[in-house]
């Protein structure tokens, strides 16, 4: 339902995208109070509230999936909750904090959640593009890593 909720914003169908944001954040929340520490529900939760235009709901829901998946606790899934975090806030206007949570993911083994490259062509980054940091971010990702052994 997500899914539709972004597709039909895309499309400009505000109404419809309306309803799919609040059919998700129904079922999001109806999900929470059965597992209350499902990271992957709060982030749910953190897109159908930007989607609805409540930035703070929305930023609490990712941060707390962030928490409550970790890069320390499960690298891959971290990394991913990250990705997702940056996105929320990208979605909510709030950019200067989408640096962070990039930064790390692209620090840490990703498993193909976030590259250089991902960052270039996904449409969802365009409102950092301008930001010299983001410039940055890519350089850094297309740095070369070395894995040979060191003398």
């Amino acid at each position: 339902e997500l899914y539709v909720a972004w597709a039909f914003q895309a499309s400009g169908d505000d109404g419809r995208a309306r309803d799919a944001y609040t059919n998700v954040r129904t079922a999001a929340n109806a999900a929470l109070a059965l597992t209350p520490d499902a990271a992957e529900l709060h982030l749910a939760l953190a897109f159908a509230d930007a989607g609805l235009g409540n930035k703070d709901e929305a930023l609490r829901a990712g941060h707390r999936a962030s928490e409550l998946l970790p890069v320390s606790r499960d690298v891959l899934s971290g990394s991913s909750i990250l990705i997702w975090l940056a996105q929320v806030e990208v979605r909510v206007g709030d950019n200067d904090a989408a640096f962070d949570p990039i930064s790390k993911a692209l620090a840490a083994p990703s498993g193909g959640s976030i590259s250089s490259a991902l960052l270039k062509l996904d449409p969802v980054w365009d409102p950092l593009r301008k930001d010299p940091r983001f410039a940055r971010l890519l350089a850094e990702g297309e740095a070369p890593v070395s894995t040979a052994p060191k003398p």
